[in-house]
C-alpha cells in the first residue's frame, strides 16, 4: 500500500565540471540520457518516485561545478538531506577534488553533526572502463576514511543501474531519517515523563 503523505528530500550533487552530474540527474528526471545538457548555473528539479510503497518528491539540485558559483552554493547547501559526491573515474584530478568539495558542503551547509551527515560517492563514466584512472579500491577506501560515506561505480548511459543506485540512496536516508525522528520523539517522551519533585533545586 503506497502512503498518502510524501517524503520531501533535498538532493545536491557536487564534484568537477565535465564528470556527468547532470546526465545522472537527466536520468533519473526524464528516464533518458543526453550528454550533450550541460549545466551553465545551478539547476533545481523536482521528481516524485515511489519507494517500498512511499511517495518520495526529491528535490535535486544539479550545480555546475565551478568554484565561481560558490557565493550561490551557500544557499542551495541549507537544509540538505544528502549530499552526493561525483567524480569521473577516468580522471584522477576530478577525484581529488572530493576532499574539497566534501569540506565546501559542510562549511557552507553547516550540519548539527558534521561526522554522522550521508555523504554517497559517485564513480561515473565506467563505460570508459579502458581508460579508468582511479581504481575502484582507492575510491573505496577514501570513503570509509570519511565514514558515514557509501560508494557506487556507474555509468550514466546505464537507466537501469543509475535508478537502482539512487533508490538504494534514498532508501539509506529515509531509514536515517526514521530513527532521527525516532530519537526526537523519545527524547521528547522522557523529557514528559521527568516530573520536578518539590525538593528539587533548579540551576
Amino acid at each position: 500500500m503506497i502512503s498518502t503523505k510524501p517524503v520531501s528530500l533535498k538532493v545536491i550533487a557536487l564534484g568537477e565540471y565535465g564528470v556527468g552530474k547532470t546526465s545522472l540527474f537527466y536520468q533519473i528526471v526524464h528516464d533518458k540520457f543526453h550528454n550533450e545538457y550541460l549545466t551553465i548555473h545551478d539547476d533545481c528539479a523536482i521528481k516524485e518516485v515511489v519507494v517500498d510503497g512511499r511517495n518520495v518528491i526529491l528535490k535535486i539540485y544539479d550545480t555546475c561545478g565551478c568554484e565561481e558559483y560558490l557565493s550561490l552554493l551557500r544557499l542551495y547547501c541549507k537544509e540538505v538531506d544528502v549530499c552526493i559526491l561525483v567524480y569521473d573515474v577516468t580522471s584522477p584530478e576530478s577525484f581529488n577534488k572530493l576532499e574539497y568539495w566534501r569540506d565546501e558542503f559542510l562549511r557552507l551547509s553547516d550540519p548539527p553533526v558534521p561526522k554522522h551527515f550521508p555523504f554517497f560517492v559517485i564513480g561515473n563514466k565506467t563505460d570508459l572502463e579502458e581508460s579508468r584512472a582511479v581504481p575502484a579500491r582507492k575510491a573505496e577506501e577514501w570513503c570509509e576514511s570519511k565514514g558515514n560515506t557509501t560508494y557506487f561505480e556507474l555509468s550514466a548511459k546505464d537507466n537501469a543501474i543509475v535508478k537502482q543506485v539512487f533508490m538504494d540512496i534514498i532508501r539509506t536516508v529515509l531509514s536515517r531519517k526514521a530513527i532521527e525522528d525516532d530519537d526526537s520523539l523519545r527524547v521528547v517522551d522522557i523529557q514528559a515523563d521527568v516530573k520536578p519533585n518539590k525538593t528539587t533545586c533548579w540551576s
